[in-house]
This record gives structure tokens, sequence and C-alpha cells, in this order.
């Protein structure tokens, strides 16, 4: 029996307390609701998005509500009548009770501030009870208003006489009761007017003026010879009707006539008139789409108002906004989002406002089409000294502009190229190209065991423990005429550097000659193939900085106690004393007879001496010091190497230049920590000898 009346009381009180519950209309049964609805009398591009509140309860209790936004907000107030005030906040204007002030100018001329902010308020009483909403629309009135002073300076001889005009206007309203709208206290505002042709003009915000002080317009006009001549007039009944058109601009337009009887200017202002416009502001276009790379575009702004301000609504640093007297230049950063990206720019303007929606594209991956051309790098100094970066064995998936493979190989091999001495500090003299070579299978051929890979210019390993490496010289040269850059361009003075997309330690150059040009500075062009393996950089720097550009020979010995043939030594000399090739080799074991002769006896240069062994064979040829990077691959030139590299691109440059002048100029680097006291002990494996081809009777397209 007690178990049945327990269910019994816990079924009353649930029941109870649903009842209760039910008997509430509102979340405030013992206060009462305002169910806020604003309304801004004639100003439909009202620049306000967030306004206040404050109701006073008949007790003489203020609650004040913050942060309101839209057209309709709920207010939890006490019961009874309630006085509601509605506003905005505004510069310059300050609210106390019932209420508004413009603040002072906070300068030296007193008075207050000549361009308070657009202020809008509004007063009624509302009824409240308890547990009740009650409906209540404030109607938001305009509380200042926009006036312009104009006037039309003659004669046009006396105009570049005028230094600067200053002005004060008396009787101007400080206050207005938001109860009853009734301004009062009378004041002064000081401000300048500028000077534009023919005319002076200022602009200036205001409450309203004090209906029972006279309004005085004073000028005071400055001359370039030091004299000044002050003018008041009494504006009061042209000003009768600046209440009635806040919500308009209220122009005042005068003759300002200026004379010189003697040393003496006199002024005198006349011909009034008003005259009320409709204010303006618009923006060129409501919305800006951009493309997902970074990019820009600008947005007009005009108005009739003295300035307009700009705010902005976005999320993250990718907008950039530069702001003019006339435009917002935008800027956006790459989008690797997939999402769009949107921001809001505000503009306002005297009360009126617009916005500009800006939207930036979503990511979607752009492809490099076959044979599309991209300067990476301009020459600064000099006539240019041409590099190509020409990639094998990328495919379409490798061609994502900007983060595919294939462009982040070609970067990282100019890079590695630039990163060595003395390349470094003359980066500034080469011209860097991409050309796009889209392959049909990835990778790179191999000799043994065979494997036939389709790329553009069939790159082939030889495999089996070799460095070596082929390609297609003429189709390497047919992409070379898609740069147009380079039309004219003797094919003598490129350097090709080839990219293989495929992880091995291998790597060969191609030197070309003209046999029916002779030259003294190791001119020739020349094709690098270079896989992008885990010794990329040492390769790139080895075969395109040491045997493509400068024409250096291998120094690394691989037949020890063997002596070089005398037939390869021929082929040697002749391309050294010919071409001017082969400067870090010589046949010589006295340094006074070897064509690194120059740095003999010079303290700066003590390293360089004659070192046997080189170009694979350890006796009859001589290296000019212990170790380079044309031994093992360490990333460290010799002197006379340097100096190679240096005389090539002084020459291909345009520019004159000495052997002397490289003594001067030349830093002698150390060698890196690894290889200190000189050649390397690590166990080395030495990229393929240089492959040497007469390209006399190769024909560019043009």
């Amino acid at each position: 029996m007690d178990k049945v009346r327990h269910i019994l009381l816990v079924i009353l009180i649930i029941a109870f307390t649903g009842c209760t519950d039910d008997n509430f209309r509102t979340l405030h049964p013992d206060e009462g609701g305002i169910i806020l609805t604003t309304e801004w009398v004639n100003n439909e591009n009202a620049a306000i998005s967030t306004y206040r509140a404050r109701a006073v309860s008949p007790s003489g209790f203020i609650r004040e509500f913050d942060n309101l936004s839209g057209t309709t907000n709920n207010l939890v107030v006490e019961p009874g009548d309630v006085t509601l005030f509605v506003y905005n906040d505004a510069e310059h204007i300050q609210i106390s009770n019932d209420r508004a002030t413009v603040t002072s100018a906070g300068n030296t001329t007193g008075g207050i501030a000549a361009n308070p902010g657009q202020f809008f308020s509004s007063c009624g009483k509302v009824r409240t009870e308890q547990d009740q909403d009650t409906p209540h629309t404030a109607l938001m009135i305009r509380r200042t208003g926009s006036l312009k002073l104009s006037f039309a300076i003659k004669p046009v001889a006396m105009i570049s006489r005028v230094k600067a005009i200053r002005a004060s206007l008396e009787g101007v309203a400080a206050e207005v009761n938001l109860q009853t709208g009734v301004l009062s206290n009378s004041s002064t505002v000081y401000f300048s007017l500028s000077q534009n042709g023919f005319y002076a003009t200022a602009m200036i915000s205001l409450l309203g003026f004090e209906t029972s002080a006279r309004q005085n317009l004073n000028l005071n006009v400055e001359f370039e010879d030091g004299n000044t001549v002050n003018v008041t007039n009494d504006i009061s009944s042209l000003v009768k009707g600046f209440d009635a058109s806040k919500n308009s601009l209220f122009t005042l337009n005068a003759m300002m006539s200026v004379s010189a009887d003697g040393d003496a200017p006199t002024v005198t202002v006349g011909n009034w008139e008003w005259n009320t416009e409709s204010r303006y502001l618009a923006v060129s276009v409501p919305e800006v789409n951009l493309p997902d790379e970074s990019s820009g575009d600008a947005i007009i702004v005009t108005t009739d108002q003295i300035s307009w301000v700009y705010s902005v609504i976005k999320t993250g640093d990718w907008l950039t906004i530069d702001k003019t007297d006339t435009q917002l230049n935008i800027s956006v950063s790459d989008n690797m989002d997939s999402n769009p990206r949107r921001a809001t720019i505000n503009i306002s303007a005297g009360g009126l406002s617009e916005s500009v929606t800006v939207i930036q594209n979503g990511y979607v991956p752009k492809l490099y089409s076959d044979r599309d051309v991209v300067k990476l790098q301009s020459a600064t100094v000099g006539q240019g000294v041409n590099l190509v970066m020409l990639g094998d064995g990328y495919t379409s998936e490798d061609m994502v502009k900007g983060t595919g493979k294939y462009e982040r190989d070609m970067r990282a091999a100019t890079e590695y190229f630039l990163s060595v001495y003395p390349y470094t500090v003359y980066r500034e003299y080469f011209n860097v190209y991409m050309v796009v070579a889209v392959s049909n299978e990835e990778g790179i051929s191999v000799e043994s065991p065979y494997k036939k890979v389709d790329t553009k210019f069939e790159a082939t390993w030889e495999g089996y423990g070799s460095t070596g490496i082929s390609s297609n010289t003429w189709t390497v040269i047919e992409y070379l005429d898609e740069i147009s850059d380079l039309e004219t361009a003797d094919l003598n003075d490129i350097t090709v550097i080839m990219p293989i997309n495929a992880y091995i330690y291998a790597g060969t150059c191609m030197m070309g000659y003209a046999g029916n040009s002779v030259t003294d500075f190791g001119n020739g062009f020349s094709i690098s193939m270079c896989p992008a393996g885990s010794n990329f950089k040492e390769v790139v720097v080895h075969e395109a900085g040491g045997h493509g550009f400068a024409k250096l020979m291998d120094e690394y010995v691989y037949f020890r106690n063997e002596t070089i043939p005398d037939e390869e030594k021929d082929e040697y000399l002749y391309f050294k004393n010919t071409y001017g090739w082969c400067e870090n080799i010589d046949f010589y074991g006295d340094i006074l007879q070897t064509s690194w002769s120059g740095f003999a006896n010079n303290p700066k240069y003590s390293m360089v001496g004659t070192f046997e062994g080189a170009c694979l064979y350890g006796k009859g040829v001589w290296r000019p010091e212990q170790n380079s990077c044309m031994n093992d691959n360490v990333l460290y030139f010799n002197a006379p190497s340097r100096w190679a590299q240096v005389r090539r691109l002084k020459k291909l440059a345009g520019l004159d230049y000495s052997f002397a002048q490289f003594i001067e100029d030349d830093v002698v680097p150390e060698y890196p920590a690894a290889v200190r006291s000189g050649r390397s002990d690590k166990e080395f494996i030495p990229l393929a000898s240089p492959v040497i081809m007469d390209i006399k009777d190769i024909r560019r397209k043009k």
C-alpha cells in the first residue's frame, strides 16, 4: 500500500509541475518584455550595424542593452511605463541621461568637433506587464546632417594670392534632447576650407543650430604676402531649412570677391544661395570574384561626402587592401584550399553605406601543357646568361602549376646550380627558363637489364653500375625553339640542365662544340642529364656547373697506375687550345708550364699547384688542387675552375673582364668540412665522363 501511495504522489507532483509551467506565457514571468523593431527613417543605406537601447523604469532603474543588431530584438525590462531610448554609437557624440552632446574639438581653437559621426536616436514610452511581450517600433531619426560651403573666388587673377582660408561657424547646437529633439547649448565649430581651382569648399557635420542664437560665419583669408582679412556673414536665415534636410546634403553657395587697393587686399562675400542635394555613396561593383592564385582588383568608390572609411569582415590574412582617395585596391594570396574564401568590405560615408563581397575561388589544380615556357628568373646585370631547365620522364600528373613535381624539380635544379661559389655571387647575371616537356611514361629507360620507358627525350641509363646517361639531343634543341626570348640566341651560348624523374645515382653531360667556331673562353652548348635522386644537388653542380657551363674535365682517378693515352691527351689539348675548355687539367707537372700558371707564387692561392691524376688516369695528367667538385662532387670548385666559370659568364653577359680583375674579386672558399684536409676518403662512385659532340651541322628552327 505504501508503494502505491508513493507512486501516486510522484504522479501528482509531475502533473502539478507541468500545469504550473503551462501557466507562464514567457520566459520572464516576473518581468515585462519588449519586442523592439527599429525603423531607420529616411536612411535606407544607414551605415549602422550595431546600436544600443536603454530602458528607464518608473522607479528610475536603468537597464542597458548593448550590441543590438538587425531590425528586431527582444528586451526584458521591469513592468510598468518604461521610457525606452534607442541610439547608435557615433564618433564625437557622448550620451548622458536623455542628452546627446558633441564633444569638444580638442585643439587650441576651442569649440566643438566639426564632424561628429552619423547619429540616430529614438525615444518612446512603452507600457509593459509581467509575463507579456509588448511590441514596439522605434523610429530612428537622423540627428546629424551635412553642411557644405562653397565659395567661387573671383577674379581669377587673385586666386593664386590666396594662401589659406579658415572659418568658424557660431550658433551651432552642441546638444540634443533625445526625448523632445530640441537643440540647445550654442557653440562654435572651427574648420578650414580647401582650394581647388576657382573654388574654396568645406563640409562639416552638425546636430543643427540653436534657434535663439545668431549663426555667424567668420572667414579668415590669409594671403601669400602675409596679409589677412576677416569677413563675417550672418547666415541665420540661410540655414533655417537645415534641420528638415538632414537626409540630404545642405549646400550654401556664395561669391567671394577679392581685390587689392595698393598692398591691402579686401574680401567681400555675397550672392548667397542654398540648396539641398541627395547624398550619394556608390561602389563600382557589388561583388568581386578572383581566381585561386594571387591576384587583385580595384573597387571604385564615389561619394559627395568629405571622406569615407571601410572595414572588413574576414578570417585570416589572405586579403590585403590599399585605400586611396577614390578606390580600394585589393589583392589576395594563393588559396591552396579547395574551399572558396569570402570577405565583406563595408564602406561608409556620412551615414551612407555600401558593401562589397570578395570571393576567391577554391584551389583547382592547373596543369602545364607540353611546350609551355616559364621564365623562372630574369638577369639584372649584363645582357643575360641563358640557362634552360628541361625535364624528362615526367608525366601529366607531375605538371601541376606551382606545386607539381616537374616545377619543383626544375626550380630545385636552378637553386642547386646557383648554390655553389662562384655562381652564388653572380646569380643576377642569369636568365633561367623552364620549358615543359610531358612524357607518356614516368622514369628513365635502361640499357641493361633492358627496360623501355616512353619519355620525351628518350633519356636512357646504361645500367649495371654505370652512371652514363644518353638522350635525344635533336629533340632537346627542338624544344629550345619554344623560348621566344632565345629565337636569335647562338646555340653555343645556351646551357641546358635536364632533371630526370628517376631516383638513381647517375649523370652525364653532353658537351657540344661547333667545329667551325673557335673561342678562347670555354664556350659551347651543353645538356647536363641529372636524375632527381638522393644526390641530385651534387650531380647538378658537377655536371652543369662544372662540365656543362665551364667545360671542365673530370679530376677523379679510375686507373691509378696507368698513364693517359696519347690519343686522349691530344683530344683534350685540341679542345683546350681551340675552344678554351679543360682549364682544370694540364699535362705538365711544373705549374709554370700549365694554363693556371697565373696563380703561381701568389700567397692567396697557396693551395694551387700540380697534383698528378685526372681524366680517369693516375699518371701523365695533372689537376690544380688536391680536391675539387670535378673529383668527388664536393661542393667546391678549385681556383682555375672558378676562373673558367667567371670568365665565361662575364663574356656571355657582354662585359669585359680580365684575369687580374678575377684575382682581385675572387674570394677563396674553404673546403667543406668533410674534406678540409684534401681528397675525400669516402667511397666514391664517379659520374660518367662527358660526351663531346660536334654540333656545327645542327640547325635550329627559327
